[in-house]
Order: C-alpha cells, then sequence, then structure tokens
C-alpha cells in the first residue's frame, strides 16, 4: 500500500478582495482516475497581503497536510487541489453564531473544472430562499471563461440546489462581482460586464 501526503507549505496574498483582510479558509482536495479521494478545510484566519507558512496557522496536533492518500497504482493520473471557497455562517441572535461551513463542498458547476474556484460570492431573500450568484475563475479544462456567473440556492442553509449558469444564449462573463434584488415575484441578478475601449463603457446588464 502506498501511502503520500499532500501539503501546501505557503502561500502569498498579493491583493486583498477587502480594504484590509480577507478571511481565508484553505480547501485541499486530491483526485486518483477523476475520483475524489481525500478533502480537508482548514480554517486558516484573518490575513492582509504577504507571505505566510500554513503551518502557523493549524493547530500543532492536526498539521497542514491532507493525507495519508492511498494510490497503489503507479501510472494512476492525480490532480492535488487547492483554493479559497465560500463560506457560511447563521445567528439568530447576532451573538452566538453556527460555526463557517462551506457551501456545498467539492461541487462545481457542470462544465467547470475541478480546479474552478469562486471569485466573489453576493446573496439575497427571495420567496423564503438564500440565494447567491457568485462569480468563477476558469482554469485549464474547464468549459467557461474567467467571470462566468452561477446561481444557488437554499431553503435552510444545509441543502443547496447546486451551482448552475442562469439560463441565456450565451454563458455571461462578469467583469466584477454581481448583485442579487428581489422586486416583487422576481429576482434580478444584476452585473457589469467589460466590454473595452475608450469608446465603449462597462455596461451594467440584468438577468
Amino acid at each position: 500500500m502506498d501511502l503520500y501526503t499532500f501539503t501546501v507549505e505557503d502561500f502569498i496574498i498579493h491583493d486583498t478582495r477587502s480594504v484590509h483582510n480577507d478571511t481565508l479558509s484553505l480547501s485541499y482536495t486530491a483526485y486518483v482516475d477523476g475520483d475524489m479521494v481525500a478533502s480537508r478545510l482548514i480554517s486558516l484566519g484573518d490575513f492582509d497581503n504577504g507571505e505566510y507558512s500554513t503551518i502557523d496557522y493549524v493547530p500543532s496536533d492536526v498539521g497542514p497536510s491532507l493525507g495519508p492518500v492511498v494510490i497503489n497504482d503507479p501510472a494512476a493520473k492525480c490532480a492535488f487541489i487547492f483554493q479559497l471557497v465560500i463560506m457560511r455562517n447563521s445567528t439568530s441572535d447576532g451573538v452566538t453564531w453556527s460555526g463557517w461551513d462551506q457551501v456545498e463542498e467539492g461541487i462545481r458547476p457542470e462544465g467547470a473544472a475541478a480546479a474552478d474556484e469562486p471569485l466573489d460570492v453576493a446573496a439575497g431573500i427571495f420567496h423564503e430562499r438564500i440565494y447567491l450568484t457568485s462569480r468563477w475563475e476558469s482554469t485549464e479544462g474547464s468549459a467557461y471563461e474567467t467571470g462566468y456567473l452561477t446561481v444557488n440556492f437554499s431553503a435552510d442553509g444545509d441543502d443547496w440546489s447546486g451551482w448552475r449558469i442562469p439560463e441565456a444564449d450565451s454563458v455571461f462573463q462578469a467583469s466584477n462581482a454581481a448583485g442579487l434584488a428581489a422586486v416583487g415575484s422576481h429576482l434580478y441578478i444584476l452585473a457589469p460586464q467589460w466590454v473595452g475601449g475608450p469608446d465603449n463603457p462597462t455596461p451594467v446588464w440584468a438577468h
């Protein structure tokens, strides 16, 4: 039996998405011949721009690695993926929180590559459901270009419908974060799309 351990030893933050600190969780996933064989989610904390060692931000008794992973076939194709993930937290009183949990761990939109990851997320309430819209960054093997928009919803915050691309003539690529707005019996996704050039201002589209 051949056992392997995968580790992200260091990471560099060039530009945080928030004004100062980003709250980061590190998601590990290992695939062997296309099948997910191991996964792990590590809450790291709040970080500003800089270079960091992963081992400094995880409990010493568990370590920063994913493993052991069994790979008995030397010809097997192995993929090790690490990325930022969308997290959720909830409260009924604003004081006591449930704790951070991942939204649909390991699930990707249909046609996406296993390494595609969310760039940002917006949330709204519509007909007593939580709706999310997120831009995704595409990677090698993805059917889409970076910036493609997806939606997801849940009635309880635990069971989700899955990441789906809104129906349209073509896949919409947003140039920045999208927003959600519920009006009457309609839910709108509002997103900018970069056209390019000084004579082409960036429009905002509604779906």
